[in-house]
């Protein structure tokens, strides 16, 4: 019976030429995002070099990357070319030339690096600049769907070079890289263009799949905050209705409530004076001194303490919604894989979790900037110590596709990551005519940009380091559009 059933559904067969391997479950948990990561390198790159390094280092040391998403069999996989050529190469890569200094178009540019020069004391917010046409091409997919039904690389790249600056748009989706694989891909890259030896730069083996290994059963019953006791979790609040007459009025509802929420998500810039983190780190330790603690908090708690209760501080003192804080773990590091020991190779694909700190809101604005801090920080010391992350990953290999919200629906996420390993990049060895200065040629600001699917998570309350210069950290936040507009007209911050 089982064997005629198959016979009515084949199975598909690879595509001649490809190496195969399945996406994780830490992959497919990202299917609904594409990301843009954008670079201000202030120097005039030649776009050719970018191109031939970067292909190279991927056909010897990351073929991973140059792979073709594909969903075959129900499975989502990654076709990796055997042999990467001229009809199937290894990354989409565009380039455009402006024969004239970024902003001699009288100001009809962002001036991105003017926004370095700031000196303001206290943390300003600001738009974000409108870079996007310098970032992406027009043939660049803007889903995981349009990345599937073109077969085109998975990683494509942009670049648009002036006279005095560059900037390389990355582009992919979220199922290829985290943050700190991308970061080991772009380290990598500029190690190639400095003059590095190719053989002396680590690579990843085409089929590497460390979470394989995280099998059996898991009796975890409780994942970011939400009970998952059984195979049947809802992906939306509404699944008791499935299958039912009302379906297509429910999906209906759905789709335009979601679309209007996602109308109403802006980004906004941070920045916060180093000075002003170092001050709020004192102040913090002399008020746990005070208070009998003894652990000591970083100043990644501080800020994200600060940022918590400044973007909070204006909701009703008896709201009951209970917040959702993650922040983004690296699991490369941790000792879970082969042995009890990190991940001993370089790894390019999802390797995140999170870590998640839930407090009441009207807990965040009644505790202070130091009890906040220090409970950010124990949960993080906590979560290093016990190491959930491995009950977590044999959850997901039993249950691929169900995807783990961040909190219910009634209540709050924020989940906040970091791309500050992509500052001070050194691209200078792609410089005008192989020049390299020690002055020119790094990167002096990071953007990041993402396509959300119509059915993907909320970016509300979502976040991300992107970078630091010499005097200031900046962030990406996205709030509602009149959440937004409550913090300007509350005359507590400075907006520019």
């Amino acid at each position: 019976m089982l064997s005629f059933l198959r016979g009515l559904f084949p199975e598909i067969p690879a595509s001649a030429g490809m190496l195969v391997v399945p996406c994780s479950t830490l992959d497919i948990a990202q299917r609904d995002t594409v990301r843009t990561v954008g670079l201000v390198v202030d120097a005039h790159l030649d776009a050719n070099k970018l191109y031939q390094t970067l292909s190279m280092l991927i056909e010897r040391k990351f073929p991973r990357v140059g792979a073709r998403l594909a969903y075959r069999n129900r499975v989502y996989e990654f076709h990796i070319p055997r042999v990467f050529d001229s009809e199937t190469p290894p990354v989409a890569f565009t380039a455009e030339e402006y024969r004239e200094p970024y902003l001699a178009s009288c100001g009809a540019r962002p001036d991105v690096l003017g926004l370095l020069n700031r000196t303001d004391s206290e943390p300003i917010f600001c738009q974000f600049p409108a870079l996007k046409m310098y970032l992406v091409s027009k043939t660049c997919p803007a889903s995981t769907d349009e990345f599937i039904s073109t077969k085109t690389p998975m990683l494509h790249v942009h670049v648009s070079v002036f006279d005095d600056l560059t900037l390389i748009g990355v582009t992919a989706s979220e199922m290829m890289f985290d943050a700190p694989g991308l970061s080991t891909l772009l380290h990598a890259w500029t190690r190639v263009l400095s003059g590095d030896d190719i053989d002396d730069i680590p690579g990843m083996a085409w089929d590497l799949a460390p979470f394989n290994a995280f099998l059996g059963p898991s009796y975890l019953r409780c994942i970011r905050g939400r009970g998952y006791g059984s195979d049947r979790v809802a992906e939306y609040p509404m699944n008791m209705w499935k299958g039912s007459v009302y379906d297509p009025l429910i999906e209906l509802c759905q789709d335009r409530m979601r679309r209007q929420k996602r109308a109403r998500e802006v980004s906004q810039l941070v920045r916060i004076p180093k000075t002003f983190i170092e001050d709020r780190r004192l102040e913090v330790i002399e008020e746990l001194k005070r208070k009998g603690f003894n652990e000591i908090v970083s100043s990644s708690d501080v800020l994200m303490a600060w940022w918590i209760k400044t973007s909070y501080r204006l909701r009703r003192p008896n709201d009951p919604t209970v917040l959702y804080l993650h922040m983004a773990a690296d699991l490369r590091p941790k000792a879970i894989f082969a042995g009890g020991s990190p991940l001993a190779q370089p790894f390019i694909n999802n390797a995140s979790s999170t870590v998640c700190v839930p407090s009441l809101m009207h807990e965040i604005l009644a505790t202070s900037l130091g009890e906040l801090a220090l409970g950010i920080r124990r949960t993080i010391s906590a979560y290093d110590a016990d190491l959930p992350a491995s009950e977590e990953l044999r959850w997901r290999n039993t249950h691929p596709m169900i995807r783990l919200e961040y909190c219910q629906w009634w209540n709050e996420s924020a989940v906040q990551t970091s791309w500050s390993g992509l500052s001070g990049l050194d691209f200078s060895g792609a410089g005008r005519q192989g020049e390299k200065t020690s002055t020119q040629g790094r990167v002096r600001f990071v953007f990041t940009d993402i396509v959300m699917a119509e059915e993907g998570e909320f970016l509300r309350g979502s976040g991300a380091i992107l970078m630091e210069d010499a005097n200031a950290v900046w962030m990406s936040q996205v709030k509602w559009r009149e959440e937004w507009e409550e913090l300007r007209r509350s005359g507590l911050f400075k907006f520019v």
